[in-house]
């Protein structure tokens, strides 16, 4: 399969947000291999006439050859997802023994997940969740966009029909875990969104909430479960425990000469004070 020469930003309603490349009726990789660079030459161009003093993209692993971004100055970094194929993912089988352990404990103490086809009148309660989660990552719930960009982009979705959520609830009906997860058209689901309360993290109801999020996945006929990210220590360890496949996909930065200058400005100014405070 080849693709069209295009380039535009994605729209929000993604958990990536570079490329989109449609489908061309040719499988000549020269062709391919073209349309590609134009397109990501295209769209690097774009944002530079947008004039802002930064950009970054985290592209979908499907884009695998950044280098036109390498080439025009822009800092190249690994980001890395699991894949879980759900082809015959129907039970705890598919976990890894200590995470199949931990849903028995769920299941013990009365834990339930609820799905919907939408977040609407529920989103309050993921914020809460979520912004709890921030607070304990060492996060700024504000800086993260918690009363800006994040309801901006649930909303937009919801109005588009192009979510679902899950929700875990206590043997009692209380919230303590939720997932905002986008479905696509190719039988993709993409894990977006999570908070959970911190105070039952080690109930195990995180294991829970994905194990029935994946049995869930399946059921809808779903393929594939992109888990949206495995970049740092603590997360990936977690996310490993689902017997998912690595993939490596790219972040694109970009910053302004003239942003680059001021930092570097701001900086120097800061260490000639600190000297002078040292007297030195």
């Amino acid at each position: 399969m080849g693709f069209v020469k295009a380039a535009f930003p994605t729209p929000n309603l993604h958990p990536y947000n570079s490329i989109h490349f449609r489908p061309l009726p040719t499988r000549e990789p020269d062709r391919i291999y073209r349309f590609r660079m134009e397109a990501a030459t295209a769209l690097i161009d774009y944002v530079r006439r947008l004039g802002f003093v930064s950009m970054h993209f985290a592209h979908h692993p499907a884009v695998e050859d950044v280098r036109p971004f390498l080439w025009n100055g822009w800092r190249i970094d690994p980001a890395y997802t699991f894949h879980i194929p759900l082809e015959g993912f129907e039970s705890v089988v598919g976990l890894t023994h200590a995470n199949r352990k931990q849903h028995r404990k769920c299941q013990e103490a009365g834990f339930q997940v609820k799905t919907f086809p939408c977040v609407g009148t529920h989103f309050e309660t993921f914020k809460e969740l979520l912004r709890k989660t921030w607070i304990r990552q060492g996060l700024n719930p504000v800086h993260c966009g918690i009363e800006s960009s994040v309801p901006h982009y649930v909303e937009r979705l919801d109005k588009a029909g192009a979510l679902w959520y899950a929700e875990a609830r206590t043997a009692e009906g209380q919230p303590v875990a939720g997932r905002i997860l986008v479905p696509a058209a190719d039988g993709t689901v993409y894990d977006w969104l999570a908070g959970t309360n911190p105070e039952f993290l080690r109930s195990g109801v995180s294991v829970f909430l994905i194990a029935e999020t994946l049995f869930e996945a399946k059921r809808r006929s779903y393929r594939l479960f992109d888990f949206g990210g495995a970049n740092t220590p603590g997360i990936a360890d977690f996310k490993q425990g689902f017997n998912g496949k690595l993939v490596c996909g790219f972040e694109t930065r970009w910053e302004s000469p003239s942003l680059i200058h001021r930092g570097r400005r701001w900086a120097g100014r800061r260490w000639h004070r600190l000297r002078r405070a040292m007297g030195r």
